[in-house]
């Protein structure tokens, strides 16, 4: 019934955070020795260009539902190719609206580790939205080494914006290709994990 009430993504958080909550509380000496698990988010992705499974390369919504909920919910990279090669095997060579989605998918995936709220990609420009304010553990630890990579990597690129209690990231879109923009922001995805991750292992 709490699926139901809830939608299974949200009811599927609820539970991964009542675990980690057991785990770092109630039962914290059985998991002591066990690597802590890496935060995520769960960001959103808008593009202006077109992504998406068409009608008429996969016809069956079932099919086309199930695709989308795999895609969006990887758990490791890697499950990527097999959703790929199952894809090309069952409905042929996908067309470039799906290797975008694809692509999406991919980003959505390094941003969750990224801690980003959300990402728009405009033709102009692009925005990440960044935790909101009362993450505070976010803007206690990881604000300031972050501030200080962009700074250091992209202060003519990349700018802080504050929105009200909204702090974003704007950039500007140089990129002549859907497919290069995807490109740049799953690797400066990557890169703010890696900052996250070199500031948590020192901290832990």
């Amino acid at each position: 019934g709490n699926i139901d009430t809830v939608g299974l993504d949200l009811y599927m958080k609820m539970v991964d955070e009542a675990v980690e909550e057991l785990k770092q509380d109630e039962f914290k000496e059985v998991f002591k020795d066990l690597p802590r698990q890496q935060e995520r988010s769960q960001p959103t992705i808008d593009t202006y260009f077109e992504l998406g499974i068409p009608n008429d390369y996969m016809p069956d919504q079932s099919d086309r539902l199930s695709f989308y909920t795999t895609l969006f919910t990887l758990v490791k990279i890697e499950e990527l190719d097999e959703i790929r090669d199952e894809m090309k095997d069952k409905f042929g060579k996908p067309p470039l609206v799906v290797e975008r989605l694809t692509q999406a998918a991919v980003l959505r995936f390094h941003a969750s580790y990224a801690l980003l709220e959300r990402i728009v990609i405009q033709k102009q420009k692009i925005i990440a939205v960044l935790p909101k304010g009362d993450r505070e553990s976010f803007y206690q630890n990881l604000f300031v080494p972050l501030l200080s990579f962009i700074n250091s990597k992209y202060s003519k690129e990349i700018k802080f914006v504050q929105s009200n209690e909204t702090l974003k990231l704007e950039i500007n879109n140089k990129y002549d290709s859907p497919e290069k923009v995807l490109e740049f922001l799953i690797s400066f995805c990557k890169e703010i994990t890696d900052v996250i991750y070199k500031v948590s292992t020192t901290q832990y």
